[in-house]
């Protein structure tokens, strides 16, 4: 099974030899490298080109106009000639086995898709283990994500054949990641990879450190699964809208902080049952209320977490 690696990029020359790196010291071997550069105006070019002259893996590089991360996967896929496909971004780093282990998973289980853990590598260089949505029960996949959003774009590993019904939005500039494997677990049978397969950074410049952006983009893409997808949006019940609006309200919080108070208030107003402490926020123009909140969720979220790895923890 020829696996295609797509590796999209913008501006990241001092990242992407590293991750490229991580591709061709992998145990697999039957893998080509399509490095999509969106428009970069730095020397990705020249390393790449590099990098591709001295293996015999085969590396190609393709550049197109800037268009966002999505259009660069879509426009990977769309070069691709492989029977799976996999994406690394271009400042994450695959593991050695990553591939192999992704591959013996999907060929095993006779699923469409294969999903698994990450390394979590923090500004400091400290390391966790990123569990998914749903680990060990590929089952439940679907709703799970729907509700934690966690995996990893770079811990997937598709059949080709997914592309040929399913596609990156390209009009999102965020969370497009998440908003094509939500569709894609809807749509498809998933199956899950227990071993950890690539390191993800942390460095301060990641898309996922605007809040607000995010937030928009999750609301937007909440409110076109359950519109999509009848059947997965009664299925979930009561449930879905509680929590496109506890996103909402994420999102009117990240809008008061930035003194917003105008779109916060349009959007408050959408938010059925809305909790005293956003009206008190809006009432005041003050952040308080959503710090006693943050921290309240941050408690919650602990208790969770350790419930979670132990549960992980007992299974293994």
């Amino acid at each position: 099974m020829l696996v295609s690696v797509i590796v999209p990029t913008f501006n990241r020359a001092h990242m992407i030899e590293k991750s490229i790196q991580s591709i061709l010291n992998q145990t697999y071997k039957d893998i080509q490298v399509i490095v999509v550069d969106d428009g970069s105006t730095d020397n990705t070019e020249e390393v790449v080109r590099r990098i591709a002259a001295g293996t015999s893996t085969p590396i190609r590089y393709i550049r197109k106009q800037n268009g966002g991360c999505a259009s660069a996967r879509n426009f990977g896929v769309r070069h691709a000639g492989g029977d799976a496909i996999a994406f690394l971004d271009s400042d994450d780093q695959f593991l050695p086995d990553a591939i192999e282990s992704l591959v013996v998973t999907l060929r095993a289980s006779h699923a469409d898709f294969v999903y698994s853990p990450s390394i979590e590598v923090g500004i400091t260089g400290r390391e966790a283990i990123g569990i998914p949505a749903a680990p060990g029960r590929p089952e439940e996949f679907a709703w799970a994500h729907f509700f934690t959003l966690r995996a990893r774009s770079c811990c997937n590993l598709y059949h080709k054949y997914v592309f040929d019904r399913l596609w990156f939005n390209e009009t999102a500039r965020y969370n497009e990641d998440s908003d094509f494997l939500q569709r894609v677990a809807i749509t498809f049978r998933a199956a899950y990879c227990a071993k950890p397969t690539a390191r993800v950074f942390q460095h301060g410049n990641n898309k996922s450190s605007n809040q607000k952006e995010i937030c928009r983009a999750l609301v937007a893409s909440y409110k076109n699964i359950l519109r999509d997808y009848p059947a997965f949006a009664t299925a979930l019940g009561s449930r879905a809208m509680r929590r496109l609006n506890e996103v909402k309200t994420d999102l009117i919080e990240a809008l008061v902080q930035d003194g917003e108070l105008a779109e916060a208030r349009a959007i408050a107003s959408t938010v059925k049952g809305i909790h005293p402490i956003i009206s008190l926020s809006l009432l005041f123009k003050a952040r308080l209320p959503f710090s006693v909140r943050r921290y309240y969720r941050l408690l919650k979220y602990l208790v969770r977490e350790l419930a979670l790895r132990i549960a992980v923890r007992r299974t293994h």
